[in-house]
């Protein structure tokens, strides 16, 4: 929710404008439950105007630091 409220933007909003179901959206980016897959981000990124692909390399990012979070636990 942190970067949809600056925009005046809700689940429900961004749901509405992308063809993505609302409940996707709290599980994925509310909840952070899952991944963000390339079918949501090229559905959002209209509706959101930021860069498209913008979804997927946060995703890329975050499937990264939780790799490196794991192998650093690993090797402790």
């Amino acid at each position: 929710m942190e970067f949809l409220e600056p925009m005046g933007m809700t689940p429900n909003k961004l749901a509405e404008g992308s063809g993505v179901t609302a409940q996707r959206i709290r599980i994925l980016l509310v909840r952070g439950e899952g991944t963000i897959a390339p079918d949501l981000s090229c559905k959002a990124w209209p509706v959101l105007r930021y860069g498209r692909g913008l979804w997927a390399r946060v995703q890329a990012y975050y499937d990264l630091q939780v790799e490196e979070d794991q192998r650093e636990r690993e090797a402790r």
